[in-house]
């Protein structure tokens, strides 16, 4: 389809971010890419936590006359996200190697312009030098951005490279019964005999967030048990440091507000023992973090209840999904739950002149990336 009537603006501001919201959100109640990870909110506070000196927004707007059709929710950095010197880099916001915690990204086009806009956006970076790489991750598999990209790079005499990983998920059954009938009969006897051992606990309750009032107190508990088995692993944990807290707990408020979060607290004997941070949209639930006290009756696997629990209040409320998000190095736990995922795709688009450059910083990238996942599982069902 060709792209001649598309128009390209760009948005390089904090203000200009800011006036897009109702747009924004607008363009992606109509596009197939829709996904939670690419809201306004989460972005947009993103942003607002991750900026830094070398990291300019580049937001590209797509119109067709005066229509919004597509947006290229990007940013650019003068190195790769490695800390290591090599290029200007082209990347989604929500993503940067230090907090990888925005999945199912892609370019948001409405139905039936995704060529127009792909193409458009492509050659817009192109005719204007904007980055010696584009390096976009966390695209799903199935999208036709990668081949349309790969398409028009390898047109264009650049490099491309597709990594995959995967994400387990739970298609919801009609009923907790038939779930059950669904794991493996090892699972169902774990999950049996945990509830049989919750219930011997009189004083066990499981509750969620709901009074916006609640949340701060909550979310610091729910910070406190996340680290704290992190921290029985002598590892730092997702809060030790950096953006992460000041993100994570601006967009919650939001998120709650607006019926998006689930955050769920197991106690017993007015204790909480551990904490499950769900993200529910369009029918879908996704797990993005968790919190655990290992020292309370290790017998009891306490995230495996929290986690049933999730799923058995998903099947009442007719959703879905119910989505582990991306797999890490120890998360072998999710396909005790499911042995159905999907795909997600990192793709990076390099001129060939700065090979051996890009390759040394994806490799520094790699190590690094690992070395933080290994050490606090940004969210990773962690």
């Amino acid at each position: 389809m060709a792209d001649s009537q598309i128009e390209i603006r760009r948005i390089e501001t904090d203000e200009g971010f800011l006036s897009l919201k109702g747009a924004w959100n607008a363009v992606l109640a109509a596009s197939p890419a829709e996904s939670f990870f690419l809201r306004w909110e989460w972005l947009y506070r993103w942003w607002q936590a991750y900026k830094r000196e070398d990291r300019g927004l580049m937001i590209l707007l797509a119109y067709k006359g005066e229509d919004l059709v597509g947006i290229g929710p990007f940013y650019v950095t003068s190195r790769i996200e490695a800390g290591v010197d090599a290029s200007r880099g082209l990347f989604f916001l929500g993503t940067c190697a230090e907090a990888l915690i925005s999945e199912y990204m892609d370019m948001i086009s409405k139905a039936g312009y995704e060529e127009e806009v792909v193409e458009a956006v492509f050659r817009y970076i192109s005719e204007n030098d904007m980055a010696d790489t584009i390096a976009l991750h966390k695209i799903p598999s199935s999208s036709s951005t990668i081949s349309m990209l790969e398409g028009l790079a390898k047109g264009a005499g650049l490099g491309f490279e597709e990594r995959r990983s995967e994400c387990p998920y739970i298609p919801l059954q009609a009923d907790w019964s038939s779930f059950m009938e669904g794991l493996s009969p090892s699972m169902r006897s774990k999950l049996r005999a945990g509830r049989r051992r919750l219930a011997g606990h009189a004083d066990a309750f499981i509750r969620s967030t709901t009074d916006p009032g609640e949340l701060e107190d909550d979310f610091r508990e729910f910070k406190r048990l996340h680290q704290k088995r992190w921290e029985a692993l002598n590892k730092p944990g997702s809060f030790s440091g950096g953006s992460f807290e000041g993100f994570l707990r601006s967009v919650s408020e939001v998120m709650l507000k607006d019926g998006f979060l689930r955050l769920s607290f197991l106690s017993v004997a007015g204790r909480n023992i551990a904490a499950l941070y769900n993200i529910i949209y369009k029918g879908r639930v996704y797990f993005f973090q968790a919190g655990l006290d290992a020292s309370f009756d290790r017998g009891l696997a306490p995230g495996l209840l929290l986690h049933a629990n999730a799923i058995e209040e998903a099947i009442g409320a007719g959703l879905k999904e119910y989505d582990f998000l991306l797999m890490g190095k120890t998360d072998d736990y999710k396909k005790r739950w499911t042995q159905v995922s999907r795909g997600l795709s990192d793709i990076e688009i390099y001129r060939p002149g700065i090979i051996r450059r890009i390759l040394t910083v994806k490799g520094a990238a790699k190590a690094r990336i690992g070395r933080y996942l290994n050490g606090i599982g940004l969210h990773k069902g962690s």
